[in-house]
């Protein structure tokens, strides 16, 4: 029976090296995999006994087909060596989004470590949640009281104010938030926002070619912080300063104010807001429409050759 402490220490050691793993910008998958306790134990038969607890990589292309960075630079990958956890560490390198896509796809990865990685972003994804949520009910909500008040009945105001009082604490306590979840990777975003380097002049350079080809040179993509992020982060946490300094005017109201400043104070809440909705929106028709349209264009191209790669694989197997 192994002692308690050596456990202790082995699960902390274990854990400091997967920590390590998942911060550093590069595909995890791998390492990962090495650190796996292989094909899972429900395939303990006589005819399987082979390939129990094998930890190398099945070359089955999972990984690489589930990688955004890849369908991004070199779209669908065929050739057999060029799927491999290893070719994908060789193409991605630094410029890995850390979105552990390649974990969850491994199927030498166990049901543990995929579950560790699914779980190690989550105070990150929980203030993205409020984030959003907190910002999309401010968004509409604002924007049915500055411009349409007079179309809606008075309880339906009512009903629309208390969404926008309720949303906007909610929304400035969402730094608060991610530093309660996750105190470690807060200061390492911040770090990351305030840095600059080689990289990030290049990844200007790239994206500036990118928009005077038109189409011809793709934007660049280099690691989960690149100057678009970090602009995207900054304006975020400007907004945040001046919604909290003029929804604190407006909460107070004229009567402490004056009317003058409330109406100078109203007009600059009212600028910021409209100029975040349509960056907002701008960041949804990325992430959310782009690659929808992209998705549904491959399904397309790809309509009518079914048959063509049926006999393809046919005489692949035969």
């Amino acid at each position: 029976m192994p002692d308690r402490d050596v456990l202790r220490r082995q699960r902390e050691s274990l854990g400091a090296a997967m920590t390590d793993i998942l911060d550093t910008v590069h595909p995890p998958v791998a390492r990962f995999r090495l650190m796996s306790l292989g094909m899972s134990p429900a395939l303990r038969t006589e005819s399987f006994r082979d390939v129990v607890g094998d930890k190398g990589c099945l070359s089955c292309g999972n990984c690489v087909d589930a990688c955004p960075v890849m369908a991004k630079q070199f779209g669908p990958i065929v050739i057999p060596n060029m799927r491999t956890s290893m070719a994908l560490e060789h193409l991605v390198a630094d410029q890995c989004l850390r979105c552990f896509a390649c974990i969850r796809a491994c199927p030498q990865t166990d049901r543990g470590l995929k579950e560790f990685a699914l779980a190690y972003r989550r105070g990150e994804k929980v203030t993205h949640a409020l984030l959003a949520t907190a910002f999309l009910s401010l968004s509409l909500s604002g924007i049915a009281l500055f411009h349409f008040r007079e179309v809606w009945p008075e309880a339906v105001i009512g009903a629309l104010g208390l969404v926008h009082r309720i949303a906007a604490p909610a929304l400035a306590l969402t730094p608060l938030v991610y530093l309660w979840l996750d105190r470690c990777h807060f200061g390492r975003r911040l770090r990351q926002i305030a840095s600059w380097g080689r990289t990030d002049a290049e990844w200007l350079r790239q994206w500036w070619r990118a928009i005077r080809s038109r189409g011809r040179v793709s934007f660049p993509t280099f690691g989960e912080t690149h100057p678009g992020r970090k602009a995207w982060q900054l304006s975020l946490c400007a907004a945040f300063l001046v919604f909290a300094a003029t929804g604190s005017a407006l909460w107070i109201g004229e009567g402490t104010l004056g009317k003058s400043l409330i109406q100078r104070v109203t007009w600059v809440h009212a600028r910021t807001a409209m100029a975040m909705d349509v960056w907002v929106a701008i960041h949804l028709v990325r992430v959310l429409v782009r690659p929808a349209l992209q998705r549904l264009r491959r399904m397309l191209a790809l309509h009518g050759h079914e048959a063509d790669l049926l006999v393809e694989r046919a005489q692949y197997l035969g």
